[in-house]
């Protein structure tokens, strides 16, 4: 297991990337664009070989750095811990796949000495109190850390720490199942989410249009109960604009609202089907709901709605935000001249 710790400038990959490499040399995962890959395979070899972990600093700074040499690009530096898989190691990873299956956050927290190049490995699993689960290797003193960010890492001399933090995979749920969820289905699938799609209708709700979706739901909004059924975010795009308002209303109904709720289709239809909630405040329903849903990318096939749908549904969920990377570079560029 190769694992990116520590990052300092511009990489591709930032702390917490895992890639997995079996004595063959095949991958799977990736700590880099595709450009460091092939160096950690062969390091790699030599960590399966001697069975023993090894940190290594892939420093595109230094322009004489083997990094540099291979005309990557990046002005950054990044520390990589491979480590053999051993079954002590096997069964805290899958300690660590329990708690994300079960929806709960989790930590690895990783500690070396950046001056050894070969290494014993100490790291342990902490929960989402950051409360011990596991351990591997010596036993370790680590500082304060900060859990509300996704990695941290600390340095005092060669001594690091390394912490990072693990969400489980994001729940979504589609309510209808018409031919344009099945694009969005698909690719929400690719990005390794969790996807429950509900219709009642039962020409809309078949696995054979829907082979991607963890779970098909053959429920209405009357008879869906909630329990058990986790949902950071929604997209209702039924075509029907009472079973449009029966799924916000279900939606609204719970304790806890999705992260992000979406709704298909023009302005005017939306503020038509709040019209049919005047139980709801007007104004919560407002605020929370997009719709119409989607980023404006263009194009009005299924394919491309469902891609300007996920889009927005990303850069919400994982607070991006949502503008072009080259303008947000010519932004700061903007402000360095200015000052």
């Amino acid at each position: 297991m190769a694992m990116v710790i520590s990052k300092e400038g511009s990489s591709y990959r930032t702390p917490g990337a895992v890639m997995l490499i079996n004595p063959d040399g095949e991958a799977i995962g990736m700590v880099s664009g595709g450009c460091l890959e092939a160096d950690v395979v062969r390091r790699s070899r030599q960590v399966m070989s001697n069975n023993t972990p090894r940190y290594i600093e892939y420093d595109m700074i230094d322009d004489e750095s083997f990094a540099a040499e291979l005309g990557i690009g990046c002005r950054g530096k990044i520390g990589v811990f491979v480590q053999p898989l051993t079954i002590e190691c096997h069964q805290l990873l899958g300690l660590m796949q329990h708690e994300l299956k079960l929806g709960r956050e989790c930590y690895l927290l990783q500690h070396y000495d950046a001056a050894l190049e070969a290494q014993s490995s100490s790291l342990k699993l902490l929960d989402q109190q950051q409360q011990l689960l596991a351990k591997l290797g010596d036993d370790f003193e680590a500082p304060e850390f900060n859990k509300n960010q996704q990695h941290e890492f600390v340095r005092q001399d060669n001594l690091c720490w390394s912490l990072t933090r693990f969400t489980p995979a994001i729940n979504l749920a589609v309510f209808g199942g018409g031919v344009d969820a099945r694009p969005l289905v698909a690719m929400a699938s690719i990005l390794g989410w969790k996807i429950n799609l509900i219709d009642h209708r039962p020409a809309y709700a078949s696995r054979r249009f829907f082979p991607a979706a963890d779970v098909v739901i053959k429920k209405d909004p009357d008879s869906l109960a909630r329990e058990g059924l986790v949902i950071d975010a929604a997209v209702v795009l039924t075509h029907n604009m009472h079973l449009d308002a029966g799924w916000i209303k279900w939606l609204f109904a719970s304790e806890e609202l999705p992260q992000y709720i979406g709704l298909l289709g023009p302005y005017e239809r939306k503020q038509r089907i709040l019209d049919l909630l005047p139980e709801l405040e007007r104004a919560c329903l407002e605020r929370h709901i997009r719709g119409p849903v989607g980023m404006d990318l263009g194009g009005e096939l299924p394919e491309s709605i469902a891609l300007a749908i996920l889009a927005d549904m990303h850069a919400v969920l994982n607070n991006g935000s949502g503008q072009q990377l080259s303008s947000l570079n010519e932004n700061i560029l903007t402000q360095v001249n200015l000052s």
